[in-house]
């Protein structure tokens, strides 16, 4: 990838890698006189010689008595004082998010170009962005500059960073493959999603058995499945499950994410998992998520329907906002068949042996020990129990026996709960993306609750 800056504007580079910083400096080297380098994270100016080689850039000034002495030039200064006098120079500005304290834009020279690399267009200094003549996005090497640092461009590399070959090139061609994986899962890491350790399998969770089978059907094949209950109804344990059937996989907390104001962060996960491959993505609340990064929501589209081979199980309490047509947004777009494979509804467990696994899996989870009849105390106490609900009654029951659950049921409402569960039915029923058995399999063991005795 080649990058020549005109003089007199401003080139806007998208990438995360310093090396391409370097880069167009060595391209540009007989173009310009002279060669700035700016980090702006660390707040610093380097000059380039001929030779390539950057060193802090430092002026002759005065003391306050009239001694001369050479200090190094301060960003601020530089940007603000010096740019706008030099000539024949090219000052390329490194920076991530950091970019967005810098003042207004510096207004080169006809002979001089300026270069601002930063992560996505929302790291652009306020007021930039009327200068920018050119946008280029460089996030990863392409097949030329591969192949110039390997000698060869293999598809298992495609997604490898600039500055990333220069390891590769010091391995054995062999363990090129297994390098480049580590290298994007150390990225994913950074940016806060941590490759997960082999979880329980659909087979091994407490689920009914006409759910289990219905879930199995898309363990065997890829796509995005989109997860929809009442909060505490185990969807996160069942996407787990279903993510854990690939070889890596990552969760990604939308309300973590939302909390560090990462609105870029999407962006960045599509890019990485997009050249990765046997690989699934965990998204707790997707709804929130497509909705605070509306702007990247066509590249979320995108990706699902141009890699077959994704993995996405995404969870939604409430997928009431995802029925409408909202200006702005692209939600009826995600659930459209097509790019989402299923909305899974995730309903209470209905049978004996499903609710008493809950049950026995909560004890354990809370170190509390409960026998075989315990269990099945505990799980016929009301029916249509998420395992959250199930959390608080084993607490009470190891301390209070068989009495808490008798209280509890005088104030159970199966009423209010079972019409909740059909509402969620008569959601998925309205999307037109759910399988009608699943959901009249739902509605036939809803209706045998009811005559709970």
């Amino acid at each position: 990838m080649r990058i020549a800056p005109q003089p007199g504007g401003l080139t806007l580079v998208l990438s995360y890698d310093p090396a391409r910083a370097r880069q167009i400096l060595a391209q540009n080297r007989r173009r310009f006189g002279r060669r700035f380098f700016v980090n702006i994270a660390a707040e610093t100016v380097e000059a380039e010689d001929e030779e390539g080689r950057l060193e802090r850039y430092k002026v002759v000034t005065r003391t306050p008595e009239g001694e001369k002495t050479v200090v190094a030039v301060s960003l601020r200064n530089f940007l603000e004082r010096m740019v706008p006098q030099l000539e024949d120079s090219l000052v390329v500005m490194y920076g991530g998010p950091e970019a967005r304290r810098l003042g207004p834009p510096p207004l080169p020279r006809e002979t001089t170009a300026l270069v601002l690399i930063v992560e996505t267009m929302d790291d652009v200094p306020e007021g930039w962005e009327r200068d920018v003549r050119e946008v280029v996005e460089a996030y990863y090497a392409d097949e030329e500059e591969t192949r110039e640092a390997l000698g060869e461009a293999p598809r298992e590399l495609r997604g490898v960073l600039l500055g990333e070959l220069e390891r590769l090139a010091r391995l054995p061609r062999e363990r090129w493959a297994a390098e480049a994986d580590r290298m994007r899962a150390t990225r994913l890491a950074i940016m806060g999603l941590g490759r997960m350790p082999p979880g329980p399998r659909l087979r091994d969770i407490p689920l009914d058995d006409y759910l289990r089978a219905h879930l199995l059907r898309h363990e065997a094949r890829p796509g995005c499945v989109v997860l929809t209950g009442a909060p505490g109804s185990g969807k996160t344990t069942v996407a787990r499950a279903l993510a854990s059937a690939y070889g890596s996989w990552y969760i990604l907390d939308a309300g973590r994410v939302l909390e560090r104001g990462r609105t870029n962060f999407l962006g960045h996960v599509l890019a990485e998992l997009r050249h990765m491959g046997n690989v699934a993505l965990v998204v707790n609340e997707l709804d929130h998520l497509v909705l605070a990064e509306r702007r990247y929501m066509a590249r979320l589209l995108s990706f699902l329907e141009e890699n077959e081979s994704a993995h996405i199980a995404g969870t939604v309490v409430d997928i009431s906002p995802l029925l409408r047509e909202q200006s702005g947004t692209y939600h009826s777009e995600l659930l459209r068949p097509g790019r989402v494979s299923e909305v899974v509804p995730v309903p209470p467990p209905f049978s004996r042996e499903a609710r008493e696994g809950v049950v026995r899996a909560v004890a354990r989870s809370l170190g509390v020990e409960l026998d075989g009849r315990g269990a099945r105390l505990v799980a016929g106490a009301a029916p249509l129990l998420y395992p959250s609900d199930y959390i608080s009654l084993v607490r009470r029951y190891a301390a209070e026996g068989a009495a808490a659950l008798r209280a509890f049921a005088e104030t159970y409402d199966l009423e209010a709960r079972a019409a909740s569960v059909e509402a969620l039915v008569e959601k998925c029923e309205r999307l037109g993306n759910t399988s009608t058995s699943l959901l009249d399999a739902i509605r036939d063991r809803l209706e045998d609750a009811l005559n709970w005795a």
